[in-house]
């Protein structure tokens, strides 16, 4: 349980920039994308400041055609994007 309102379910996808998770909202009843940032490939520690920037910077996006981007949670030293979940296959 991340924030105390976002329930891990599985692994959903792996890149260089992070692992996707999906979960659930349960203060809000839905799905969420949650990404763990902050980790870069073959990394040792988080970058949190580049974690935050990237963050900060989807966040602003607003376009039909890109995930929204509904919350940014610290946890255990550890920064996790929660977006909104798109079905699909993995691309």
């Amino acid at each position: 349980m991340l924030a105390g309102r976002y329930e891990l379910d599985r692994e959903i996808g792996r890149g260089g920039m992070g692992s996707v998770w999906l979960g659930h909202d349960t203060v809000l009843n839905r799905d969420v994308a949650v990404k763990q940032i902050g980790m870069t490939s073959g990394g040792t520690a988080p970058d949190l400041e580049r974690a935050e920037r990237e963050a900060h910077l989807a966040a602003r996006i607003n376009h039909q055609n890109v995930v929204a981007v509904y919350d940014l949670v610290d946890e255990d030293g550890f920064q996790w994007l929660v977006m909104e979940h798109v079905d699909g296959p993995t691309l």
